[in-house]
């Protein structure tokens, strides 16, 4: 496997994690939620330099406050 495949299928989970995982108040403590999956997505893009997506989803996790 190449990198941009191992970065394939790390973002297709966390995509499918954002969007299926529930908010933060709706877990019980210690259980990963949305925003950490986001905030995970988003330390990829920044890895792979892809700015604006890792902007948009750090603002959203912010806005989720």
């Amino acid at each position: 496997m190449v990198a941009a495949e191992i970065y394939e299928l790390i973002i297709s989970d966390l995509q499918f994690a954002v969007d299926h995982l529930p908010l933060k108040g709706a877990t019980p403590v210690g259980r990963i939620t949305k925003g950490a999956a986001e905030t995970l997505l988003a330390k990829v893009y920044l890895y792979q330099k892809n700015w604006q997506k890792a902007f948009e989803l750090s603002k959203a996790v912010i806005d989720a406050r």
